[in-house]
């Protein structure tokens, strides 16, 4: 086997593993969160919240943010 040969056999293997792991531990929900629960007032009304948001828009901002591992169960 030459050097062209190993890469793309380490490349095809490479690809075959993320596949069967992306299908392993894909999520049943999707990659979405409805997010039912509001904010805690005690959050909401925290003075580093109010000093964060002063004078932005909170129905413009959207929030978003990514699990690079586990659940967050």
């Amino acid at each position: 086997m030459n050097r062209r040969g190993f890469l793309g056999a380490l490349g095809a293997f490479g690809f075959g593993a993320v596949a069967v792991g992306s299908w392993k531990y894909w999520p049943e929900q999707g990659f979405t969160n409805p997010c039912l629960n509001g904010l805690p007032d005690s959050v909401r009304q925290h003075p580093l919240m109010q000093t964060v948001w002063a004078g932005l828009d909170a129905t413009q901002a959207w929030d978003s943010h990514v699990h690079l591992i586990g659940s967050a169960e």
